[in-house]
């Protein structure tokens, strides 16, 4: 998923979703500039643990 599909799915920002990637709680595949690329898993996986 890019950046913007992760930040819908998740409901959150693009800020936060720096941020959480910053502190290591998701990781991204790849990073194309402004643009990263997630697993799907991780996202489901990072919902699943970090419930709002």
């Amino acid at each position: 998923m890019t950046t913007n599909e992760a930040k819908e799915y998740l409901g959150v920002s693009r800020q936060y979703l720096n941020v959480i990637c910053n502190k290591g709680k998701l990781k991204f595949v790849k990073d194309s500039g402004t643009t990263k690329l997630f697993l799907k898993s991780d996202l489901d996986l990072y919902k699943q643990n970090n419930a709002r």
